[in-house]
């Protein structure tokens, strides 16, 4: 048994790499985006071998922003592993050894150290994964939970097929807004470096109370969503300006890319400033969304990642459509 740190660039970090290679087919949904480990906060990159063969991996992240119960928190992200339960609990107690050492509290994951970058785990595989929905090991749950991982947040993602907006309603909030001094635009891509600096600078202020927040820097904002440019459609990507110019509100839709029917697109991101005059803000922007997509022949949208809490819940079963997808992020206190 032999475990080997490594770090992207470094000779070895292939046998890190290349674990996935082994474990899915080639044309898997697990390599379309990659999540391969994010350079921010990395503590290292840690590859077991067993009888010369990689059996195990994950990816540790010190987050000074990150704190559980108050307390500090590392996070385990790129976790990949063979079906074998005594290997996973060697991968899993390695990463735990490490964190405790390091003198954190708990462990967190999957999270490749932030909510910004890809976290949690899919519950179920009945369908198969929508367009940046992570897709992992059907059994990864099973071998955090196996090694005294508990659930600490649960998301849903939900299905509408009805597709529901009302004119009228639409243009008596359009009115209202307006008076207010707002201004609803689309995103302008050919300006998108400003554009998403913008966009980041009124995120990290927009999302500051949700769970596991942490800030994100302008460097690594840019660096994420700039690759994802070729995604964008800046016809249905809202923005909420005020009269001085100022986001305070933001609709980021995407086309679902892994729909074959090309009918279905999914709400990523909803966000409204605190200090905006008027309620009613993001179902203005979902309807007008919805009415946008109706045009260009959509027939679904996924709600995706909703943390699961009374309220959330309450509102979905009224303006989101039916259950569609679970997932879960764990959490270990050490």
């Amino acid at each position: 048994m032999n475990w080997i740190k490594t770090f992207p660039g470094e000779p070895n970090f292939d046998l890190f790499d290349t674990l996935p290679t082994k474990l899915y087919p080639e044309n898997s949904p697990r390599f379309q985006l990659g999540f391969d480990p994010v350079d921010v906060y990395l503590s290292g990159c840690y590859v077991l071998k067993i009888n010369g063969d990689t059996v195990g991996r994950f990816a540790l992240y010190e987050n000074p922003f990150l704190f559980f119960k108050g307390e500090k928190a590392a996070s385990i992200g790129s976790y990949e592993c063979i079906e074998d339960i005594e290997v996973a609990t060697e991968v899993l107690d390695y990463a735990v050894e490490l964190s405790r050492e390091k003198g954190y509290k708990y462990l967190i994951g999957p999270m490749e150290g932030a909510t910004w970058n890809n976290y949690r785990f899919t519950d179920d595989f009945k369908e198969g994964p929508f367009f940046m929905e992570p897709y992992h090991k059907s059994y990864y749950p099973e071998q955090f939970q196996n090694n005294g991982f508990e659930v600490i947040a649960q998301y849903f993602s939900n299905l509408d097929d009805k597709l529901y907006y009302d004119d009228r309603e639409i243009n008596q909030m359009q009115d209202q807004f307006t008076e207010a001094g707002l201004t609803i635009r689309n995103l302008h891509l050919n300006e998108l470096k400003s554009e998403l600096t913008r966009i980041a600078a009124f995120c990290n202020t927009a999302f500051a109370d949700n769970f596991l927040f942490t800030p994100i820097s302008l460097d690594a904002f840019l660096n994420k969503y700039m690759n994802l440019k070729d995604y964008f459609d800046p016809t249905l990507f809202l923005i909420v300006e005020n009269d001085q110019n100022d986001i305070v509100g933001l609709f980021f839709p995407i086309k679902d890319f892994n729909d074959e029917t090309g009918k279905r697109f999914i709400l990523k991101t909803m966000a409204r400033s605190k200090a905006l005059p008027l309620s009613g803000m993001v179902r203005f922007l979902g309807q007008k969304t919805i009415k946008k997509a109706i045009e260009y022949g959509f027939s679904e949208v996924i709600h995706a990642f909703i943390l699961k809490t009374n309220v959330s819940v309450e509102i979905s079963g009224k303006f989101m459509g039916k259950p569609y997808k679970t997932y879960s992020l764990y959490g270990k206190k050490l």
